[in-house]
């Protein structure tokens, strides 16, 4: 896929579900049906492999397919970002080994897990000396919450961003005033801000982000897509989107993450089971949730099965 990318602006990008089968196989055609979803309500990219993908209970090789299937699934109609630390397997190949898989088979960005790279006692400037050292272009960093929660400063951002091979950056940090001095430290620079965190969203996108990299646009992309599109043109009805997402923030983000986001999509069409590797069991106060979601979806935007 050929992509001039320092063009790729604001968006969503979903932090991308694995689907499995009953035998906890991965489901390719459920991945197919899911990519179609995304694809069809009009998100930017994807990003694959990541932790809502469970991929600590993944090994290469099927993160690797996963991958391989996704790139040829959206047939060059978005980018592909991609993680290349799954962890399930006793053995991988190296991690720059794993980087140039990801490359090798269409992945536009390979975005590294900040906590993969520096222990807890290291410091920010240890990491980005070994990010600096990466000899790719097209990286990304992520700050996952897994195997621990490791945030980056605004000074780190501004040096990963001076490298100019850094493209993607998905924010965890939900609070608001580091967003800004992060956003800053990246302005002007290739390096593209994608917000995980709902509630401060609208705020990161008119400090000047990028959009939205989360867990959210597995329940409700579009509404994600629509935000993105209206904060410059139309302040009011961004206020509005805004204040719909805060209401939903609590039906969807619970401890049953990714269960009743998988039953969430089923409702909506998508042809993948609720199937996780990860426990987290769906539950009647979940069920209850999801209900409440749907209503106040379908008040706001109709019907969700389309």
């Amino acid at each position: 896929m050929n992509l001039d990318l320092s063009t790729i602006e604001r968006g969503v990008w979903p932090a991308m579900l694995t689907p499995f089968k009953s035998d906890l196989s991965v489901d390719f055609d459920g991945l197919a049906s899911l990519v179609d979803f995304y694809v069809g309500h009009g998100v930017h990219g994807l990003l694959s492999t990541c932790w809502s993908s469970e991929t600590e209970y993944l090994s290469f090789d099927e993160a690797l397919e996963i991958n391989r299937q996704t790139v040829r699934l959206t047939q060059g109609r978005i980018p592909v970002a991609a993680t290349p630390h799954a962890m399930a397997a006793a053995e991988t190949p190296s991690l720059e080994e794993r980087i140039q898989m990801l490359f090798d088979i269409g992945v536009t960005y390979v975005v590294l897990v900040a906590a993969r790279l520096a222990e807890p006692d290291q410091s920010d400037e240890e990491l980005c000396d070994r990010l600096e050292a990466m000899p790719w272009d097209g990286l990304g960093i992520y700050e996952s919450p897994s195997p621990y929660h490791r945030l980056l400063s605004a000074q780190a951002m501004s040096r990963i961003a001076a490298t100019g091979r850094f493209f993607f950056h998905k924010d965890t940090s939900c609070n608001i005033d580091s967003i800004r001095a992060k956003v800053d430290a990246v302005r002007g620079t290739p390096l593209r801000f994608y917000n995980a965190h709902s509630p401060t969203l609208l705020d990161s996108l008119r400090w000047g982000g990028n959009g939205y990299c989360g867990v959210g646009a597995n329940f409700h992309p579009e509404v994600y897509v629509e935000l993105c599109d209206c904060v410059g043109r139309d302040p009011s009805r961004a206020e509005s989107i805004q204040h719909f997402l805060n209401t939903v923030e609590t039906m969807s983000g619970n401890n049953t993450y990714p269960s009743n986001a998988k039953v969430h999509l089923q409702r909506r069409g998508v042809r993948i089971g609720t199937q996780t590797r990860i426990t987290c069991p769906f539950t009647p106060e979940s069920e209850k949730l999801l209900d409440g979601l749907a209503l106040c979806y379908e008040e706001h935007y109709g019907p969700m099965c389309r």
